[in-house]
This record gives structure tokens, sequence and C-alpha cells, in this order.
């Protein structure tokens, strides 16, 4: 039953013909907002937590286990208390549409979770090809709902799929008060040609590119019978293989720094421990093992920057490249297929950083040095400095973006 007050928004009949309803009721879903951080959408995604927690199914799939965990009431309390407008009057937009990305399975959930969580009502357009991973997170979603606990969250929460259709497309943007696309340029090109409210926000994830730089020297102090070693080789694997480099954030260049023969003597040590510890974790479908040797082929004809292919074995490819490409980030390996460079210094990478660039993880440096890089050399790309194995790790600051303060609204009191 609807709150006094709010308005339930009509949904034409071609529209609804033309979706599927995943997640929630057509019929309850209204246009309000929430303070952020409300303890009632808290309290939803704590129980969502919980129930993939406990649930043998969802303990298949590492990225699914990963949300669950990043749900937990203690940890978006302590998002909550880490936001810099914490005592602060914070209100949702009110009615938020989100196109969710097809490379990274589990992303429509953060996507869900931080509309929520800024207090808005929240429509989701999943990709058009369902995966196990979405499927596990939908009937975990849609069995909460079910229950007299969070029956509350049907006027909040809509998830849909539908073919390509700008009629559909079209009739939620113009009703959005805030819109969060992931995708391509292609399709951040896209949706923005739709009329939209004046007053309606935006958050775009489009195209972007990361990398890692390691000092050889921190690598080579490693003694390989300690915890540390083995905490730098999980840590890249996590990294590089838990979303198979889909995700914009996994490295796809690995960047050396030191002179030549510490570096050679780090690539052997590194990269010959991550490939055994990758083939005991790491499973391969035989379509990625045909599209990761057809890319390699293509790589090998077309890029001449390319000195040395290692092939370490199926899960772990690198390519050692004489000089980087000004147009580095266009040139990328999936499932284990890892560019690297070696450089005497980190300055050298200044001519190739543009916005593209997003996350770079590090080992062996300050990350008080890499900021002042940054700034010395005015770059425009990187909004992420993260140690190795933090790379794909989920935050409210993400893409330069203050996700849960660019889909809200402040109210000024004086």
């Amino acid at each position: 039953m609807l709150k006094l007050g709010v308005v339930v928004i009509h949904i034409p009949n071609n529209i609804n013909v033309a979706q599927q309803v995943l997640v929630g009721d057509s019929k309850y879903l209204g246009n309000f907002s929430l303070p952020v951080w409300d303890a009632s959408r808290i309290e939803f995604l704590a129980g969502l937590s919980r129930l993939l927690l406990k649930s043998k199914n969802a303990r298949q799939f590492p990225d699914v286990i990963t949300f669950a965990y990043w749900l937990r009431k203690s940890n978006l309390h302590t998002l909550k208390n880490s936001s810099p407008y914490v005592n602060k009057t914070q209100m949702g937009l009110g009615l938020t549409f989100h196109i969710c990305p097809a490379n990274v399975a589990v992303n429509f959930a953060y996507s869900m979770a931080f509309g929520l969580l800024a207090g808005n009502t929240c429509v989701l357009r999943l990709p058009s090809t369902n995966t196990p991973t979405t499927q596990v997170i939908v009937d975990a979603i849609k069995d909460l709902l079910q229950t007299s606990q969070y029956a509350y969250m049907q006027e909040s929460l809509l998830l849909l799929r539908y073919q390509h259709n700008d009629d559909v497309n079209a009739f939620w943007l113009g009703k959005a008060d805030g819109r969060i696309i992931w995708g391509g340029d292609n399709t951040v090109k896209h949706m923005r040609s739709f009329q939209v409210p004046a007053r309606s926000k935006e958050i775009a994830f489009s195209d972007r590119y990361s990398f890692c730089i390691l000092k050889a020297s921190s690598i080579i102090e490693l003694k390989e019978d300690e915890d540390e070693y083995h905490h730098v080789v999980e840590s890249l694997y996590n990294d590089i293989f838990l979303m198979d480099q889909a995700a914009c954030s996994s490295p796809q260049l690995v960047v050396w720094v030191g002179n030549k023969n510490k570096v050679n003597v780090a690539q052997k040590k590194l990269w010959s421990a991550l490939s055994s510890f990758a083939e005991k974790k790491y499973t391969m479908s035989e379509i990625q093992v045909m599209n990761k040797y057809v890319d390699l082929c293509e790589a090998v004809i077309t890029n001449t920057n390319i000195d040395k292919v290692n092939q370490y074995n199926k899960c772990l490819t690198t390519i050692e490249l004489s000089t980087l490409d000004k147009n580095q980030e266009s040139i990328r390996g999936y499932s284990g297929t890892i560019y690297e460079s070696k450089l005497e210094d980190i300055s050298e990478l200044s001519g190739i950083i543009n916005e593209r660039y997003q996350t770079l993880s590090y080992l062996g440096f300050e990350p008080e040095d890499l900021v002042t890089f940054i700034e010395e050399n005015r770059l425009r790309g990187i909004d992420r400095i993260v140690p190795i194995g933090q790379a794909i790790d989920m935050n409210t600051l993400w893409d330069g973006y203050d996700i849960i303060t660019s889909i809200s609204r402040i109210i000024a009191i004086n």
C-alpha cells in the first residue's frame, strides 16, 4: 500500500507491453524522495546481503559474494560516515533511471544500491541477455519484496528488461529526475539524445581504461615463503582475473619502474607465481580461450610496438611493448592478457594519460607521490589511486563522481 501523498507513475500500455518486469510492481511505483542514507533503505540492502550470504547458489559466484559483503550494514554505515555531507540535510531527487552494463553482470546491483541509498525511487534497465550472476541477485531481491518485512520497497524499485526500444527509453528518461548511464561512449551519446526534465541530473560511466605500476625492487625484495609475497600475488589475481578484465577498473597495462636488470628479475618472479596461482583458481571457457588467441594474433599483426609475447599458460599472457602508444587506452586484453612496459621513472607516463584513464593501482610507491605526479603534470585522467588488490573494489566515489551526492540534493539551511 502506497503512503499518503505518493504519486503513482502512470505507465502507458504501449510501454508496459514492451518491457518485462523482473522485480517490483509497476502499479505501486511512486516518484518521491527520502533522506539520503535512510534507515529503511539500509535495512533493506542489509537484508539482501544476509539472504545472498546464506544462499548456496550465490556462493558459486565470487562477484555476488563480494557484493553481498559490500552490502553488510556495518559497511554501509562506514560508507555513510565517510561522506562529507553526513551532517547536512540531503534528500533524493525522486525517480532515477539506470541503464545497466552488459560487460560486468553485477554492476546493476551496485547501481541499484547507490540509487536507493541516495533516497531515490529506482528503475533499472538490465541488459537484454541474462546471466547466472544477474539471476541470483534478481531472485534474491524478488524474494525479499515478497516478504511483509520489505513489502514497502514495492513503491521504490522496478527492475526491467527490454530489447532496444527508444519508445521505452524516451518514456523513462522523460520521467527521470536523475539518470545513471553505464556503457560505452555510443550508449551515453544515444541516451543523451532524449528529452529529460529540466532539472534532471546525470552520471555517465563511459569507456575508461586502467593500469598498474609496479616498482621492480618491491617485487624482488619479497620473500617467497612469507605471507606478504602470497598477498601480492593474490591481490594481482583479484584485480586481473575476477572480472576477466571486463571492468573499467581492471588493469590492462602493467608498467614496471626500475632499471632494466631489476625489471627482468621482477617480471620472471611475479609472472611465474601469478600464472601458477591463476591455473589453480581460474576457469576459462572454450570461447574465452579462442577469443584470447584471436585477439593475440590480431595484436601481433597490427601493433608495431610489440617486442615480445610471453605465454606462461592458458591463463596468463603478457605482451611486452617497446614503447607506449599515445592511444594506449584503446589497446586492451581480456581473460588474463596483460600489456607491459618498462620505464625508469613514472614521469614518462605523462604524455599518454588522458581523460579516459580511470584507476591507477600500485605497489612500491607512496600515494602522495602519485598525487604529486598527477598535479604537477596537470593530468586530465586518473580518478582513482589504489593499492594492488583494490582495483575492482566498488565505492561511492567512482569515476571521479561522489555518486550519492550526484543523484541527490543538499538542502541549504541558514
